[in-house]
Order: C-alpha cells, then structure tokens, then sequence
C-alpha cells in the first residue's frame, strides 16, 4: 500500500514538472489539472526545489506562474555526475 501511494506521489511529481516545463501554469490551474489543491502544488513545488529543481514564479498578467530554469535532462545529467 505504502509503495502505492509513494509511486502516485512519484508520477504525480513527474506531471508537475512537465506541466511547469510548458509554462504559464499558476497554482490554481496546476492544481485543477493534477485534480489535487493549491496547498499540494505548493507542498509539491517545494520539495522538487529541495531536490535541486529550479522553480521559480513569475507574474504573467494578474496571475503568478512557476517556470522551470534549464531542462530536466540537464539537471538529470548533473545529478548523475555527482
């Protein structure tokens, strides 16, 4: 059971990163598309920065959107030379 829920957390986070790789995304409509709260993107968006993503937020007209510094396959490569 344990290892069912850590593997939706996983895929869960995967879709995150891809919706924030597309950009333009705010919480809210994060949040409506993985169909989980704003609170969970945010709970999300802090621990993939934890783990070396750079995520950061920029105001697209009256809302805040997270953008994704630099691709995934960079940050995987760097990972893999430590």
């Amino acid at each position: 059971m344990r290892y069912d829920r850590n593997l939706a957390i996983a895929r869960r986070h995967e879709a995150l990163l891809a919706l924030i790789e597309a950009g333009g995304h705010s919480a809210a409509a994060l949040a409506k598309a993985l169909g989980v709260s704003e609170a969970t993107i945010n709970r999300d968006v802090s621990f993939l920065r934890s783990r070396g993503y750079s995520i950061t937020a920029r105001r697209l007209a009256s809302v805040w959107a997270f953008e994704l510094d630099g691709s995934r396959k960079a940050r995987s490569a760097a990972s893999e030379q430590r």
